[in-house]
């Protein structure tokens, strides 16, 4: 079988110009997305091509260009190019006229209120929405034939328990944050860092975005601060830390390395547990609707602490695996490996 994943990297509109970070975008979501679908469907022998509208600006470009043939679209041959599937993210007009036109096609969703043009409409079967509020808001945008539901997953075998790479150093175990801190999470992860530097943890803050340059100012000296962590190396840093705290694929990313995982998004969203996974999932680990008060911070984290390895690996197994969402689009396609 043979997939064709096209995406446009040149001027991103997923996140627009405020997540540029040098010649690199920080749009760490749906990087590590490309990233673990790619290399999942390389270990099934799916024969991937990955073809980026600008492709100098893709971050991922040498990383990927070793488990895939990666082309820049502007060098693309459509008489020689006849995959069984593609699968458009974040696509300019200018992007599907150079991508073969006789192919199946669907789109995949990152922003529950993405805009799509009439181009990309048409040329679509479907488009694959990752949470319930994506699913909802797109329904009244494209029409419920045109949208389905498959939830996001990460490479379970890239993010895999290992033993931590230190023994504690205290009593109260070292704490991980590292989520991308725009806007809409700048609160909830100030809110976070407050109470964890008030009750002694060892804290270390991953991230990029404006909300980074708060906490630094307002923390530095309590805190080790890590900065923007590439989203290939990611499971690297996972190990000497006993809890993280994290949202989207990052929360996902920890709970299949065997971690306990608290949420912090849009707001503090809590424990993720085995009784409430689903609820997190609906709004993709965010925190969004949870409710949760910062100031039950502590009270949280003992009573996640000590939960077992196994049992985090059981939930990301089940709930949020790239092998399950890639099975998921080739069943929508009628395909088989």
């Amino acid at each position: 079988m043979r997939l064709l994943y096209a995406v446009t990297a040149s001027g991103n509109p997923l996140y627009g110009p405020g997540y540029k970070n040098k010649r690199e975008y920080q749009t760490y979501g749906q990087h590590s997305f490309i990233l673990d679908l790619v290399a999942t469907a390389q270990r099934r022998l799916i024969d991937v091509q990955l073809v980026v509208e600008g492709l100098a600006e893709f971050p991922l470009r040498e990383t990927l260009s070793r488990v895939c043939r990666v082309t820049d679209a502007s060098r693309l041959d459509p008489t020689s190019c006849t995959p069984d599937l593609v699968m458009f993210d974040v696509a300019s007009d200018r992007l599907l006229e150079m991508i073969p036109q006789r192919t199946r096609a669907f789109a995949v969703v990152h922003n529950k209120y993405a805009s799509f043009s009439p181009r990309l409409r048409n040329r679509c079967e479907l488009f694959i929405c990752m949470t319930e509020g994506a699913l909802q808001h797109q329904r009244g945008r494209l029409g419920a034939k045109k949208v389905v539901l498959l939830h996001q997953g990460v490479d379970l075998e890239r993010f895999r328990p290992r033993a931590a790479e230190k023994p504690r150093s205290s009593g109260t175990g070292r704490v991980l944050l590292y989520t991308r801190i725009d806007a809409s999470k700048t609160d909830a992860a100030v809110a976070v860092v407050k109470e964890l530097c008030a009750t002694g943890h060892e804290l270390a803050v991953a991230g990029g975005g404006k909300g980074l340059n708060v906490i630094m100012r307002r923390f530095s000296r309590r805190i080790e601060v890590y900065g923007h962590i590439p989203c290939d190396i990611i499971q690297d840093v996972l190990p000497p830390f006993d809890i993280v705290f994290s949202s989207g694929r990052g929360a996902m990313e920890a709970l299949a390395a065997g971690k306990p995982v608290l949420c912090v998004g849009q707001r503090y969203g809590g424990p993720v547990y085995p009784e409430n996974i689903e609820r997190h999932l609906r709004a993709n680990i965010t925190g969004a609707y949870m409710g949760r008060d910062p100031r039950c911070l502590y009270e949280d984290m003992a009573g996640i602490v000590h939960m077992k390895s196994t049992v985090c690996r059981s939930m990301a197994e089940v709930y949020c695996s790239c092998d399950n969402f890639l099975s998921g689009v080739l069943k929508l396609a009628g395909l088989s490996e």
